[in-house]
């Protein structure tokens, strides 16, 4: 049976029966089903998109049929897939079939009452394990989110409920290049790099996964406001960690939310450390806890971090060329973004950018738009020249003016994390 034009999707490819609307989201609904052939009640996500909207249809089937090969308690299991189509194209629709699963959210857990340390243990402990399944098989989720975590009890007054990891619906197969234009997943628990449109690895999932549990602790979202706000949020501030927090869920939580992809553990190591605070938190309950051993990543200053924010101020500034000097060190220049480093005049480049005058080299071409600021110290040294350039004119708003002073905010954070410059001989 095919859908009608002007019915809803009332039964997918014979076999799947539509019975009630479980939610919407931005991208797709998902409805309680009856898979009529196992006699059986299914979840079933309904994308909004129409065939001729995704980009590369055949790449996203190759991916579903990946993921539907995926098997972990930890994860909503993703029974099938499909397409299901209409004699008008424009009502063509992919969708998924996905185990149902009855219990509350994280989300809506949290907002019913707190957690104690041992909860949010266990439930991280599951989550951080369900990664680790999904990222050993070169999967990696984007959108970890207490909406996207299912609360499972299976045995009445059992030992403990479960968390299940659901919603795969854009999930990556490392490797698989992600479309540059576009930020998927939910603003308040994007990592930097989803923020910035740049590559994902595993540890993306780890960034959020953190927020997750701070959130638990704290019952508020971290960077709340628009998908904007939060996304430059993120970019220039770390995530406030209570310092009423024990010190290893203080350690591991900024571990996890480190801004630098590479400094973040991995989703073993967080199994691995959540595993012994589930034993830390059981045993303070008891009054006789000892702080585990917690891995907890390094802070360093990633050599990579100033041509990330080169990039990202390139996209919201709309300016072809970005460039970030720094007053200390032999390589004065941290980033060049959109033209030559050889173009770049090594002195004027430290100049204050405010001046107007342009920091290339004669010859170059002219610059109708020069924008920036030089980024001082403390004690007013300065220690930074940023730099927005394009050769077509342009009369910033205020929301472009917030833009500017928020990539400013960024790379002053960023050269404050590098090595004070050597005292100058006389």
């Amino acid at each position: 049976m095919t859908p009608d034009d002007t019915v809803p999707y009332s039964r997918l490819n014979d076999r799947y029966q539509i019975l009630s609307l479980i939610g919407s989201g931005g991208m797709a609904s998902v409805y309680e089903a009856r898979d009529e052939f196992l006699d059986r009640l299914v979840a079933v996500k309904l994308f909004d998109s129409n065939l001729g909207e995704i980009v590369d249809a055949a790449n996203q089937e190759h991916e579903l049929k990946m993921l539907a090969r995926l098997n972990h308690h930890g994860l909503v299991t993703l029974i099938d897939a499909g397409i299901v189509e209409n004699k008008n194209p424009a009502l063509s629709r992919m969708f998924l079939v996905m185990e149902l699963v009855s219990g509350p959210t994280l989300l809506s857990l949290t907002a019913q009452r707190a957690l104690s340390g041992q909860e949010i243990a266990q439930l991280g402990f599951d989550l951080a394990e369900s990664l680790q399944y999904i990222h050993a098989n070169d999967v990696i989720h984007r959108d970890v989110k207490p909406a996207n975590v299912l609360i499972v009890d299976y045995v009445e007054n059992g030992d403990r409920p479960r968390a299940k990891l659901a919603d795969f619906g854009i999930a990556l197969v490392t490797g698989v290049v992600a479309d540059p234009s576009e930020t998927l997943g939910t603003a308040a628990y994007l990592s930097p790099e989803q923020a910035m449109r740049d590559v994902i690895e595993p540890s993306t999932d780890i960034y959020s996964l953190g927020l997750c549990l701070l959130e638990c602790f704290t019952r508020e979202l971290t960077f709340p406001g628009t998908q904007h706000v939060s996304a430059v949020a993120r970019l220039i501030s770390d995530p406030v960690i209570p310092d009423s927090l024990p010190k290893p869920w203080f350690d591991l939580l900024t571990a996890m939310t480190s801004r630098e992809p590479g400094d973040r553990p991995t989703s073993a190591e967080v199994t691995a450390a959540l595993g012994e605070l589930i034993g830390f938190e059981r045993d303070r309950a008891n009054g006789r806890a000892i702080a585990p051993p917690v891995v907890v990543a390094p802070v360093e200053t990633d050599p990579e971090v100033f041509d990330r924010i080169a990039r990202i101020a390139s996209r919201l500034l709309t300016a072809s060329i970005v460039i970030i000097a720094s007053h200390g060190g032999d390589d004065r220049l941290l980033a060049v973004h959109g033209i030559d480093p050889d173009s770049v005049d090594r002195l004027n480049v430290l100049a204050d950018p405010q001046h107007g005058v342009s920091p290339l080299r004669r010859g170059v071409g002219a610059m109708a738009r020069v924008h920036g600021a030089l980024i001082r110290s403390d004690d007013g040294v300065p220690r930074a020249a940023f730099w927005v350039l394009d050769p077509q004119p342009l009369v910033l708003s205020a929301f472009d003016d917030q833009n500017l002073a928020d990539m400013v905010a960024l790379v002053a954070r960023e050269v404050d994390r590098l090595p004070a410059p050597a005292p100058r001989r006389i």
